[in-house]
């Protein structure tokens, strides 16, 4: 199968979260085919590292992104080794299920903490590097399960949703810097 080819992708620098499996993989090898200069965090270091090699220049940093300041630690390293950023994907996830009324706070937090964190901790520590680069761009992914609510979802479907505000939010914050959300 042939895909578009986007020019203006070349070169550029991206950041992408979860970006060892699934979507993230398909991202990153999507902006390496591209031409981008893809840096990406993961905690699957097999995965990760596998990915890495099948993509020559793509960096991979091992991370678990609730680790305090380790994401925002990485996102300005990757940054600064590429000479800069100019796009960051808000991707990493994690969907397990668990029944609502079993839930306790540390669940809860610990959801939120992988499902939503991530997105605001990243974008915080890109924006500077964002805003000089003058083509800024932010991709926060999120779910459908924000608008549908399944049962067992409770606090995935709340961060997701509280992903979809971010988004809004930091569209009219930033959008004046010349950052995309």
């Amino acid at each position: 199968m042939s895909f578009a080819a986007y020019p203006s992708l070349t070169g550029r620098r991206a950041f992408v979260t979860g970006g060892a499996t699934g979507i993230g993989a398909a991202i990153v090898a999507a902006l390496h085919a591209q031409g981008a200069v893809v840096a990406f965090v993961d905690r699957d270091a097999t995965a990760g590292e596998a990915l890495a090699v099948g993509h020559a220049g793509t960096r991979y940093q091992a991370l678990d992104v609730t680790a305090p300041g380790a994401l925002e630690a990485a996102v300005e390293a990757q940054a600064r080794a590429m000479g800069g950023l100019d796009i960051l994907v808000n991707n990493v996830a994690d969907d397990t299920r668990h029944a609502a009324a079993h839930t306790d706070a540390a669940q809860w937090r610990a959801t939120l903490a992988v499902n939503l964190d991530p997105a605001f901790l990243a974008a915080r520590a890109a924006y500077p590097f964002l805003k000089s680069s003058g083509v800024g761009a932010i991709i926060n992914l999120s779910s459908l399960n924000a608008l549908t609510g399944p049962a067992n979802l409770s606090a995935y479907a709340a961060a997701k949703g509280a992903i979809n505000a971010l988004t809004n939010s930091l569209a009219r914050e930033w959008g004046p810097a010349l950052i995309s959300v």
